[in-house]
């Protein structure tokens, strides 16, 4: 899932740092440094909701979205990474 415009489980690669991979909200790093992942998933009605998660070093993060969809209800997936 690190090569651009990859598609995954749950979402579309564009630029995640070396050895983070994402499945859905939740992201992996197998590297020996953090990482910023940040993207933007789907609201019901089709417009993005930006999401951001700090992945530890050989840790797992979970994708948070910085807003509300507008008729109040959770984003998901797709994703775009």
């Amino acid at each position: 899932m690190t090569a651009s415009g990859l598609l995954a489980a749950g979402g579309t690669s564009e630029a995640l740092a070396p050895g983070v991979t994402c499945v859905f909200e939740i992201c992996t790093n197998n590297s020996d440094f953090g990482a910023s992942v940040t993207g933007y998933a789907t609201c019901p009605d089709g417009t993005a909701i930006p999401v951001t998660a700090f992945v530890p070093a050989h840790g797992m993060g979970v994708l948070q979205a910085t807003a509300s969809c507008a008729d109040g209800s959770k984003p998901g997936q797709p994703y775009t990474y």
